[in-house]
């Protein structure tokens, strides 16, 4: 089902003075036109209408919420990948974030619910350190002339799309680029998997931030993105452990939950119509 532009505006999470965040939903291209050729798109999607609602998206976020220009892309999340999409409210903060990106000071925590059995994972946790080629921002493989890149995985919760189909060889459910093994009739036979879908979900993207007034001058902001329902619904049939905090979403300074009126000098809003209670 086709998600309209009204649907989208309510997937803004948070706002300050310098960043904008979407809780993304699945379908939404994050390219501006002229971004990138069509044939490069996952095939399933409708590259013309989408990147197009990509660009009236922004303009609507603009004129909603009163802000000096069109926000600015500084990342991107796959076509079919949920939760936290970061945009720049200004010139100067598209180049800070951008500078923070490029130096690895933005740390990103994902959940993916993955296909694998005892042999694919070497322990309870590790570290992936293989360096990635990129074209256009996306993943085109692995080679020593990559830019350098860092995934900590855990089980049953963080680790990005590549590294966990390729260099574990666990795929994420729903993946068609990095796996084109369907699903083991096990696990289709314990639940309906959504169409078109991968369960990946952007649940948590932090940086770093700076006040004038307070005890710690500079600190890193995190933003949570709520769990799609049907992520989470998944998670409970199957009695896989996920906190309060990964199903409502939230904020934290330096890893503690805290409230947007904690930072006031931001001018930060929490902007989900549910209002968020502190765990």
């Amino acid at each position: 089902m086709k998600t309209t532009l009204s649907q989208h505006l309510k997937s803004v999470l948070y706002l300050d003075r310098g960043i904008l965040v979407l809780n993304k939903v699945p379908g939404l291209v994050c390219q501006l036109e002229g971004e990138r050729t069509v044939k490069k798109l996952p095939k399933f999607t409708h590259t013309k209408v989408k990147q197009s609602q990509f660009s009236k998206l922004l303009s609507r976020v603009e004129e909603k919420y009163e802000l000096p220009s069109r926000p600015f892309p500084i990342h991107r999340l796959d076509v079919g990948t949920t939760g936290c999409l970061a945009l720049a409210v200004t010139p100067s903060a598209a180049r800070e974030r951008s500078r923070q990106f490029a130096q690895g000071d933005v740390h990103k925590t994902y959940l993916a619910l993955v296909r694998g059995g005892a042999k694919s994972f070497p322990g309870t946790s590790g570290r992936i350190e293989d360096p990635i080629v990129y074209e256009d921002g996306y993943f085109q493989g692995y080679d020593a002339r990559g830019k350098p890149s860092v995934t900590e995985w855990e089980l049953l919760a963080h680790s990005p799309l590549a590294p966990l189909s390729l260099s574990l060889n666990a795929p994420i459910l729903g993946d068609t680029r990095y796996s084109q093994t369907p699903p083991a009739e096990s696990i289709t036979s314990q639940m309906a998997l959504p169409p078109d879908r991968i369960l990946l979900h952007a649940s948590q993207l932090s940086l770093l931030r700076y006040r004038t007034s307070g005890s710690r001058k500079r600190f890193r902001l995190g933003i949570q993105a709520p769990l799609p329902a049907d992520f989470a619904a998944i998670c409970e049939k199957l009695r896989i452990p996920i906190s309060h905090t990964d199903v409502k979403g939230g904020l934290f300074m330096d890893g503690e939950p805290i409230q947007d009126s904690d930072i006031p000098d931001l001018e930060a809003q929490w902007l989900l119509t549910e209002r968020r209670q502190l765990p």
